[in-house]
Parts: structure tokens; C-alpha cells; sequence
């Protein structure tokens, strides 16, 4: 069971967290980390899956390379 769902205008809201290292390079690496919410878009069309919106803030928690620190 999720926990923390809310419903906003019909819609459901998730809350989510997310770390990934996203950006890598010849130069480096950088971390980031994610957290916002993910809100369900049912498609029109029943022969595709549902789609997502999410918002909220990336943050870099760390890097290597060129990037550390």
C-alpha cells in the first residue's frame, strides 16, 4: 500500500524520491537527487498506457572529476 497519496481536483498526488547519477561526462559525474510528486494522466486513447507529470526539485549531491566538491 503507498502511503501519503492525495487527491487534488479528482487527481492522485505521490509523493516521490528519486537519486540518480544523471549527468556523466568526459569530465566527470554528477549525482542528483529528486523529490516532488508524480501525478497519473490517463491517455484518451485506451491502446496507449497512461502517462505522468512530475514537479519538484532536482539537487546535486555530489560529483567527480571536475565536479567534486
Amino acid at each position: 500500500m503507498i502511503k501519503n497519496l492525495k487527491t487534488v481536483d479528482g487527481k492522485v498526488q505521490e509523493p516521490i524520491c528519486a537519486t540518480r547519477n544523471y549527468l556523466t561526462g568526459k569530465k566527470g559525474t554528477l549525482f542528483l537527487l529528486f523529490r516532488g510528486v508524480s501525478i497519473g494522466i490517463r491517455n484518451p486513447d485506451p491502446t496507449k498506457d497512461e502517462s505522468f507529470i512530475e514537479y519538484g526539485t532536482w539537487q546535486i549531491t555530489a560529483g567527480t572529476g571536475t565536479y567534486k566538491g
